[in-house]
């Protein structure tokens, strides 16, 4: 399995234990089309999460919930980049000079603003790994029929 599953209609659990290799690829009948991954992840429920909070499948399926409502309401958003990217070397450059805090600096450095930045507080408290938010935004996108990006939790090599 390529990416983080969610551009084959996998949940984010079967994806991860793909990954880590608990588990064989998805067979087709665990595998949803995008008409299907979209009726799936609407249908998911929020917060409040029951007695213990969420589960790794419920938060995951819930950030994907909120960013495909996102999509829908605002489809140019789908089109920009998981996370925001940075001119690091103007950062740490600034940083020598000046003293100043990197996290201060970041946001004077902005090279191309991701969705992260519209996503923090919409997300915010159900404690996502950089694989749940990575898979949730795919997943939005697998909805309305856009490529996966890179999941900031999976390391890309790129083969000549």
């Amino acid at each position: 399995m390529s990416g983080d599953g969610a551009h084959l209609g996998v949940s984010a659990s079967r994806a991860i234990d793909t990954i880590l290799g608990g588990a064989e690829q998805p067979a087709e009948d665990e595998q949803r089309n995008p008409e299907e991954m979209r009726a799936w992840l609407l249908a998911a429920s929020g917060p409040p999460f029951p007695e213990g909070g969420a589960g790794y499948e419920e938060a995951a399926r819930y950030a994907g919930k909120v960013i495909l409502e996102l999509f829908l309401a605002e489809p140019e958003l789908a089109r920009m980049p998981a996370d925001t990217q940075f001119d690091w070397p103007a950062i740490h450059a600034a940083h020598d000079e000046t003293g100043r805090d990197v996290a201060e600096l970041m946001h004077e450095h902005i090279r191309t603003r991701g969705l992260d930045e519209f996503l923090h507080p919409l997300l915010d408290g159900l404690g996502l790994s950089g694989f749940q938010y990575g898979w949730a935004v795919n997943a939005a996108r697998y909805c309305v029929e856009l490529g996966p990006v890179s999941n900031p939790a999976l390391l890309e090599i790129d083969t000549p």
